[in-house]
């Protein structure tokens, strides 16, 4: 169940629970007002920097894996349908095109916690649908 907690202006702390952070948090919580508003599928994007990843991995870890599994059981309560935004990353790149049966092992921590958000989203919700998509917006690697 989705534990949502307030703060006041001017206080630290997190939206949702101890140990998950605050921009994941407040992204999980944002989507889940716009499914119940909407009524339809949440899209989820979590954190897409490449050398953020690389260089702080817990935060990865929290923004990509914890904040989709978190969403995704708030999506299952709801009867909601989680739409979840990975990366080709989560594949060796030896190749051009990937299908779903092409077995997945990233080289990077991003790739890495991309696929755990996958599981996640996988885990908190069966009706989840990941979406691995090259590129949406920015430079590519």
């Amino acid at each position: 169940m989705l534990d949502v907690r307030t703060r006041r202006a001017g206080e630290t702390g997190n939206l949702l629970g101890p140990g998950e952070s605050d921009v994941g948090a407040a992204l999980a919580l944002v989507l889940v007002a716009s499914a119940l508003l909407a009524a339809m599928g949440t899209i989820m994007l979590a954190l897409a920097d490449v050398e953020t990843c690389e260089q702080d991995p817990a935060r990865a870890r929290q923004e990509n894996e914890v904040a989709t599994g978190t969403l995704a059981e708030a999506c299952a309560d709801l009867g909601t349908r989680l739409i979840a935004i990975s990366t080709d990353l989560v594949f060796r790149g030896e190749r051009a095109w990937s299908t779903e049966a092409t077995a997945v092992d990233p080289v990077m921590e991003y790739g890495r916690s991309k696929r755990r958000a996958e599981i996640a989203a996988l885990a908190g919700s069966p009706h989840s649908t990941i979406l691995r998509v090259a590129l949406i917006c920015g430079r590519g690697y």
